[in-house]
């Protein structure tokens, strides 16, 4: 299953390297914010290459987790449709 990141899909809520850390309050760092231009290009040529749509009741947007991946290089993302289409990722 390969799909490219395109429109809406860029808009990923979270990466696995942007992830919140212990002893950090919820602001980006300058170590995050210096890495942005690495992390806009993996977004661009990255593969969905797995997907998992979360449910159930602490699930309320229906989030998808995707595994994307770009050359050697494998990171999860969590994403939703920001205008609230149902099945958002078609």
């Amino acid at each position: 299953m390969k799909h490219r990141l395109a429109g809406p899909l860029v808009v990923l809520a979270l990466l696995a390297g942007l992830a919140p850390r212990p002893g950090l309050s919820g602001q980006i760092g300058g170590e995050e914010v210096a890495r942005r231009a690495a992390w806009e290009a993996f977004l661009a040529s990255a593969e969905i290459v797995a997907r998992t749509q979360l449910g159930g009741p602490d699930a309320v947007t229906s989030p998808w987790v995707l595994t994307l991946r770009s050359g050697g290089t494998e990171h999860r993302a969590v994403w939703k449709d920001v205008e609230g289409k149902p099945r958002g990722d078609r």
